[in-house]
């Protein structure tokens, strides 16, 4: 990346946060009180584990991920300037911890499987959000960074052509 003025995308998938929930030792035992993986392994099968442990090693996770996020961010803001660039993270899907006797992501429909982030950091300013799909993220993107074709597809810019009566929030 170093000194290069060209238009860049990188796709990064993390898989941190994610079952089986094994925070590395880093973050292990920060809410959840383990102090080892093998412990974790031991005590902790994910067909039995109670919601507490789960919400708990989920969140060492994601504890994880942001601190490397964080770290992300400032290799992009020194190699690109901290106004030359645009980042969205979200998620291909949720996980269950403990809702309905299940955990991770299993072939059922629930709502906390498709309950996911979005977080879009970008220099220009967004008059307009809305809850909305992952089908209109790429099209947003695409008007964002002034690549018009996706006028070609059949979904919406999320934050184009907004009323005020379309914004959810819950």
């Amino acid at each position: 990346f170093q000194n290069n003025k060209t238009p860049t995308f990188g796709w990064i998938h993390f898989m941190d946060v994610h079952s089986p929930f094994r925070p590395p030792s880093s973050t292990l035992g920060t809410w959840s009180g383990y102090s080892s993986q093998a412990r974790v392994a031991a005590d902790l099968k994910e067909s039995d584990g109670n919601p507490e442990q789960l919400s708990e090693l989920y969140d060492e996770c994601v504890l994880f991920l942001d601190q490397n996020l964080r770290k992300l961010v400032d290799f992009i803001e020194h190699e690109f300037g901290e106004d030359e660039y645009e980042i969205v993270i979200t998620s291909d899907h949720g996980e269950l911890l403990g809702e309905k006797g299940k955990v991770g992501h299993p072939e059922i429909i629930h709502r906390k499987l498709f309950e996911v982030p979005l977080v879009w950091r970008t220099s220009q300013e967004i008059s307009n959000s809305c809850v909305s799909s992952h089908l209109d993220l790429s099209p947003s993107i695409l008007d964002f960074s002034d690549i018009s074709k996706f006028s070609e597809m059949e979904v919406k810019c999320l934050y184009c052509s907004l009323d005020s009566s379309e914004i959810l929030v819950e």
